[in-house]
């Protein structure tokens, strides 16, 4: 039988317990063409890019106010749009002049783990246009005394610790970052800080003691 016949569905007679006459239908597995396929975009899907930009666990609903003082919303819109765009997984976009949308798209773990499981079949490579987008809103409000920040919506862990330190820095009237590496405390609760090079992040040190600021946890 040739290649094409392979690759097509075997009925067969058979006899059930009661005598009466049925047919089996076997389906073969799918074309090697196909699985060679499922199995290359997973491939490409793990070696392409950063890992947590392309698979990731589920994220959760946050919700938070701060208030910066002595700062219009315009310049503190900016400093949030700069402190957040870094994060790869992300993508932030202006929802009008007041608001900021941190979006995130990917493939849920659970979608890659069961297409590699699956790999032999075309629900595979279905698995792997699956995609989920967590939306996290970001808005800024006018008050006397200078802008009052909040964020509501779905994110990642990761994202809303960098959020959170951004508006804590800013909140606190702490300036910009120097640049990523060690520096002197700018909120004064340690000896040094360290900074990612966009915002001050929670890792502090003190007589050469590495510990984490539960202001920022």
């Amino acid at each position: 039988m040739g290649a094409a016949g392979r690759n097509e569905p075997q009925a067969t007679p058979v006899e059930d317990p009661g005598g009466r006459s049925r047919t089996r239908v076997r389906f073969p597995p799918p074309p090697r063409a196909l699985r060679a396929t499922i199995l290359s975009i997973v491939g490409g899907e793990l070696t392409r890019g950063s890992i947590r930009r392309i698979v990731a666990a589920a994220g959760q609903y946050f919700q938070a106010t701060f208030i910066v003082s002595d700062r219009s919303p315009e310049d503190t819109w900016q400093d949030v749009l700069v402190g957040t765009r870094r994060i790869s997984e992300y993508t932030v976009s202006p929802a009008g002049p007041n608001v900021l949308l941190l979006t995130r798209r990917y493939l849920p773990d659970w979608a890659l783990m069961a297409a590699i499981l699956l790999a032999l079949s075309l629900i595979g490579l279905v698995l792997l246009w699956v995609r989920y987008t967590e939306v996290l809103s970001v808005s800024f409000a006018r008050t006397a005394s200078g802008t009052t920040v909040t964020y509501s919506g779905v994110a990642s862990r990761h994202m809303i610790d960098r959020l959170n330190a951004l508006l804590a820095a800013l909140s606190a009237g702490v300036p910009p970052t120097p640049g990523a590496g060690w520096h002197q405390d700018p909120f004064g609760k340690y000896q040094y800080r360290y900074s990612d090079g966009a915002v001050w992040t929670e890792w502090v040190s003190t007589n050469g003691v590495l510990s984490k600021d539960a202001l920022f946890a």
